[in-house]
């Protein structure tokens, strides 16, 4: 079985930590950012299979269509 690539995108570290922590076990690679502009960066070097995203960030936020 192929391992996804996520990334995770939320302002609070605490989410992100504990997201990151729960999904960990059977994938290949967790990004994690605090910002929608790191997203992007992020994004474009991990080409993830998934990304999930707060749709509270300020800035970018996981209802803008450009994710």
């Amino acid at each position: 079985m192929t391992r996804a690539r996520i990334i995770l995108a939320d302002d609070h570290k605490e989410v992100r930590d504990r997201v990151a922590t729960t999904v960990a076990r059977g994938i290949r690679g967790v990004g994690a950012v605090e910002r929608g502009s790191a997203l992007l960066e992020a994004k474009s070097k991990m080409q993830p299979d998934v990304c999930v995203v707060d749709i509270s960030m300020l800035g970018l936020c996981g209802l803008d269509p450009v994710i």
